[in-house]
């Protein structure tokens, strides 16, 4: 009885770690994770190209003023390397995926579709900025 009440609890705490788990898509040798992104009012479920690589999330900038409604005029412009080339930045008011939503998720605004084309994802996932604390301090120290 006891075996049979020990392995009822291990098939249920497993059956909770499943769930949260997003699929995988494998397109052109890269890997991407559906998301939900929701800005304002708006929610959109698309495709996210995973990047273990990159610090921050990364939005195509016609992705983001079109389907989005963030506004050119609030976007915000900081130095990216030491040669003080700037990039765009916004704030998205969270993201579902994995089971979690992330909050208030600092992203860079780029011309993701002009330089990658076909390759281009409306979002690329950046690892650490989905941490809630360093990716609001990123947003506060950059």
């Amino acid at each position: 009885m006891k075996l049979y009440f020990l392995s009822l609890c291990i098939m249920l705490a497993v059956s909770f770690a499943a769930k949260a788990q997003s699929k995988l898509i494998f397109k052109d040798k890269f890997m991407y994770t559906d998301v939900q992104v929701f800005n304002e009012t708006k929610k959109h479920s698309i495709p996210s190209l995973i990047d273990t690589g990159c610090s921050l999330c990364v939005i195509d900038s016609i992705f983001a003023i079109d389907s989005c409604g963030i506004k050119e005029d609030e976007l915000q412009t900081i130095p990216v390397n030491q040669t003080k080339d700037k990039i765009s930045s916004a704030f998205i008011d969270s993201m579902f995926f994995c089971g979690k939503t992330y909050h208030k998720v600092y992203c860079l605004v780029a011309d993701l579709t002009g330089l990658y084309q076909k390759y281009a994802p409306n979002l690329s996932l950046g690892l650490i900025s989905l941490d809630q604390e360093l990716g609001n301090w990123y947003g506060k120290n950059i």
